[in-house]
């Protein structure tokens, strides 16, 4: 399996059940500060954290509707180790 750095996708259709198992997997994903997305081909880890984000979109169309959720933070990134000598000042 390859980890993907930076996407991942996936389209499927599924029935209500699947669908909550999914969102409930999320959710625990969420509380616990880490998510794995992946198929047999390809997988994401993400570190949800700080303050997050949510959107939510709902819309109507004729015979057709669509719920949007989403759910976004800002990475904290890890502060290199440096291999500068620190400044000293006599």
């Amino acid at each position: 399996m390859q980890v993907a750095e930076n996407e991942f996708k996936h389209e499927s259709y599924q029935d209500c059940e699947t669908i909550v198992d999914y969102l409930k997997s999320i959710i625990e994903g969420i509380e616990n500060g880490s998510i794995s997305l992946g198929t047999e081909k390809t997988r994401i880890d993400l570190v949800p954290q700080g303050l997050l984000k949510l959107k939510i979109e709902a819309k109507r169309k004729s015979n057709s509707s669509k719920l949007n959720l989403q759910v976004s933070w800002k990475d904290k990134i890890k502060a290199k180790s440096s291999t500068v000598e620190n400044l000293k000042i006599i």
